[in-house]
């Protein structure tokens, strides 16, 4: 496959999601098969990753706002439509994807059906991976898990993902002395396994 696009994701079940400049300078979303065929032609402004047969997609008016956003189809069609919508923020991870709204609560977390499950009430939010997601309160980063809980307090400077051996590698600043930084491994339980300082 030539490498003609603007950026792309791995291959899943056969097809990747990749970008494209548009006439217009726009970057354009779609996806390929593996022999670079399109299978859904590029029109979505966003398109993550698909999971378990649908991704989360949005298709833009002329000033950037939503005018479709939801989940589509391996076709390339929307199955589920979620309305007030920013941005898209994530296809499904743990059977949650992260939505950011124009009105509160700003950060929403919905099931595959479109139904919210989490209205987490903090600056910013990131997706889950492997049961734990990041938000940010002041300049410090914590963790909940998929029920809403607060695992980890607010500690980290960066959010960092918990990996499938439910590990995150969280970036700090002393707070008594900030002209040094430390990088911890660190448990779901917020338990620091080794410590590196910068």
């Amino acid at each position: 496959i030539p490498g003609t696009f603007a950026n792309a994701l791995p291959f899943s079940d056969g097809i990747a999601v990749v970008s494209t400049h548009a006439p217009e300078g726009n970057v354009r979303y779609g996806t390929i098969d593996q022999d670079g065929a399109w299978k859904i032609a590029p029109k979505f402004d966003q398109l993550f990753e698909f999971v378990d047969g649908v991704a989360a997609a949005q298709m833009d008016n002329p000033d950037h706002t939503a005018e479709v956003a939801g989940f589509v189809n391996t076709s390339g069609e929307f199955v589920v439509t979620l309305e007030k919508v920013q941005r898209m923020q994530s296809s499904h991870h743990d059977g949650l994807a992260l939505v950011w709204r124009t009105e509160s609560p700003e950060y929403i977390f919905v099931n595959r059906e479109g139904k919210t499950v989490l209205t987490p009430e903090y600056e910013q939010v990131e997706p889950f991976a492997n049961g734990m997601a990041a938000f940010l309160v002041g300049d410090r980063w914590g963790y909940m898990d998929t029920q809403g809980n607060e695992i980890i307090p607010p500690s980290s400077s960066l959010p960092l993902p918990f990996f499938d051996h439910r590990v995150a590698i969280v970036h700090m600043a002393a707070i008594d002395d900030s002209s040094y930084h430390f990088t911890l491994t660190m448990d779901e339980a917020g338990n620091v396994i080794s410590t590196d300082r910068e």
